[in-house]
């Protein structure tokens, strides 16, 4: 009997792989650090040379209310626990106080006062940074602290899969691009791609900004990549995405 329907959709197959034959649009980027088939990337505003699987890479640090006599910040810093800060003069003067500790304790981030409550530090080669123990003793009565873990990155594409022999032994062994490694990345075009949780077509597309280069339908906490999903997942799996990035 012969054929009387096609399906113009092929199913999906692996991540990293374009998904049809429109036209599209593959720029190189070099890896820093390794890079999956088939992942996010994305480099900060002003470097188009290199590119890795977003991170959190800023920390807002954010007081309540002004600090006051007798007062001491403590914070872990990129794993590194800074010098207590003890109030003096006054709260802008105690701000700058923790700015210059920060810069002077933690040489692989820079820290700024961004707003009169408000300290930002970032790494300053991009790569992930974490604030933990932020808090303020002493004094009379004490501001809470609030951190706002945020990327100043900037969406770059998807890792597109290339031929290329695994590295490890047995099951632990992953075919990616190395760090250093030219990486192949669709900036225009649909291409499958990990998910996270269930999708549905025509969601928006966010990345995850933690280190894993998936993907997900939520604004919450991940990066913008103006793409839109074509095809539908009931949870983690590949789904197809077109991009359309400038």
């Amino acid at each position: 009997m012969s054929q009387t329907s096609y399906n113009r959709e092929m199913g999906a197959a692996f991540a990293g792989m374009k998904a049809d034959i429109q036209n599209d649009r593959v720029e190189s980027f070099t890896a820093k650090d390794a890079v999956d088939f088939g992942a996010a990337l994305s480099s900060e505003a002003a470097d188009a040379i290199f590119a890795r699987m977003p991170v959190v890479n800023s920390n807002a640090i954010d007081f309540s209310v002004d600090l006051i006599t007798g007062n001491i910040f403590n914070a872990v810093v990129d794993s590194i626990t800074i010098t207590p800060c003890t109030f003096t003069t006054d709260h802008a003067t105690t701000m700058q106080e923790i700015v210059d500790t920060v810069n002077a304790t933690v040489t692989t981030v820079t820290a700024e006062k961004t707003a009169p409550k408000e300290i930002t530090v970032k790494k300053t080669n991009g790569a992930a940074l974490t604030i933990t123990g932020a808090a303020v003793t002493g004094g009379a009565s004490q501001p809470t602290t609030t951190v706002t873990a945020s990327t100043s990155d900037v969406f770059r594409g998807v890792a597109l899969h290339t031929h290329k022999e695994p590295v490890g032994v047995g099951a632990n062994a992953v075919a990616q691009y190395a760090d250093g490694e030219q990486v192949n990345v669709l900036k225009a075009g649909q291409v499958w791609v990990p998910v996270t949780v269930a999708v549905a077509v025509d969601d928006t597309v966010y990345a995850l900004k933690d280190g894993s280069g998936k993907f997900t339908n939520s604004p919450s906490d991940t990066l913008a990549t103006g793409a839109k999903f074509k095809s539908a997942t009931t949870g983690a799996g590949l789904a197809k995405i077109q991009l359309a990035v400038l």
